[in-house]
């Protein structure tokens, strides 16, 4: 638990506390996953990834959409 609003706004921010939180409590382990509800993991192909020894260092991987536009509800709190 942060202070902080959970507003597509702070993105950031709780993904930064998430990993604060696991660094804390998470000491054993190997791997975190941070994703959103409406996010489709393969979970055969994750583990086929996370399972190759040269990737295992401090992976962090992502997927970048170009082209994309940001929706956002101005009238909604900040």
């Amino acid at each position: 638990m942060e202070n902080f609003i959970d507003s597509e706004y702070n993105v950031t921010l709780k993904s930064t506390f998430a990993l604060k939180w696991a660094t804390r409590h998470c000491k054993s382990a190997k791997f975190l996953m941070k994703t959103v509800d409406d996010a489709f993991i393969n979970i055969a192909n994750l583990a086929k990834y996370i399972d190759d020894p040269t990737r295992r260092s401090k992976l962090l991987v992502g997927k970048l959409n170009k082209n994309e536009h940001v929706v956002r509800d101005s009238n909604r709190d900040r």
